[in-house]
């Protein structure tokens, strides 16, 4: 393929290259790993009684019985099938290590509130009460978001365990897919491992003598989605990802998101193996993180006016 790729660039058919590349090349590929991952999905029945299945189950049943008691134009009897799945799941789980899971007894309390709602027709609705709504918050906020950085400069210094864990407790505090909340993080801060992983990754260049001391491999549990949501997972963990490197950004750490889509098979196979991925874990991106060593300069950002569009008009 090298052989053919000189040659084009020599005879100035270089985009032949790149047509005859994304036919005979990327498009098989792409359609090869798209039909893996459906064939994977249609298979996720296998996992059903996994004890991280039924939470996953329970927390999605949950959440759809709780709309159900926040609508305006709430019924009795309203998600009673989802009631009936909740109240399964929490039998298969009360004497599982599972049961002390925050989600877990949220999901409980759900039930009884569906319960007691069926006795009383009167659903507990609880008054909006936002006591970030003034400037300050705002402008913080603001300052945050905008003054983040990727960045490939790092100080030879490792992240503290304690504040790793705080930077993974935001993770799931995004929304996600009917509560899911699917994330795993496979991470590492052994300096050669941490090295043998980005030498996975393709995007992984142009970074200083002192590599990152801290390698996140960013994967969703694909056991919780069904077919016609097989791409909702990469949303999923996108979001979650965004709380975790804005939390960093207030500790004093970047983190850089790795492009992962590019992989080939034997960097997923190395990978995976590094770092102990199951395979029912898709990794959708990676993420070098550390203190940096120097400050970054702002890219431009576009115009906010070509960011979005408000229809004035009914069609």
């Amino acid at each position: 393929m090298q052989i053919v790729k000189n040659t084009l660039k020599k005879l100035g058919l270089h985009r032949l290259y790149q047509f005859l590349h994304t036919i005979f090349f990327l498009l098989p590929r792409v359609l090869c790993e798209e039909t893996k991952l459906i064939l994977t999905l249609l298979t996720n029945g296998r996992y059903a009684k996994d004890e991280d299945v039924v939470l996953a189950s329970l927390r999605t049943c949950a959440h759809i019985i709780d709309k159900g008691l926040q609508a305006d134009n709430w019924q009795p009897d309203r998600a009673i099938s989802f009631y009936s799945e909740c109240v399964k799941n929490i039998k298969q789980l009360e004497k599982s290590t599972l049961n002390s899971d925050d989600s877990y007894k949220w999901a409980k309390e759900k039930v009884l509130e569906y319960e007691k709602v069926q006795e009383t027709s009167s659903p507990l609705h609880l008054d909006y009460s936002n006591i970030h709504n003034n400037e300050h918050t705002r402008q913080l906020l603001r300052d945050i978001i905008t003054s983040r950085r990727s960045v490939r400069s790092f100080l030879n210094k490792s992240v503290d365990a304690d504040v790793l864990k705080e930077l993974v407790s935001v993770v799931n505090w995004a929304s996600s897919s009917c509560n899911r909340q699917p994330i795993v993080l496979h991470i590492t801060q052994q300096r050669e491992l941490v090295r043998k992983c980005l030498n996975q990754c393709a995007g992984s260049t142009c970074f200083s003598e002192i590599e990152p001391p801290c390698f996140i491999a960013v994967c969703v549990d694909i056991r919780f989605y069904r077919l016609a949501d097989r791409h909702v997972f990469i949303v999923d963990g996108a979001l979650g990802i965004q709380n975790l490197l804005l939390f960093a950004h207030t500790y004093g750490i970047e983190g850089t998101v790795l492009n992962w889509m590019q992989a080939t098979r034997r960097e997923e196979k190395k990978l995976r193996e590094m770092l102990a991925i199951p395979k029912y874990e898709r990794i959708i991106f990676n993420i070098a993180l550390g203190y940096p060593s120097k400050a970054m300069p702002a890219p431009g950002r576009k115009e906010v006016t070509k960011t979005y569009h408000i229809q004035v008009k009914a069609k």
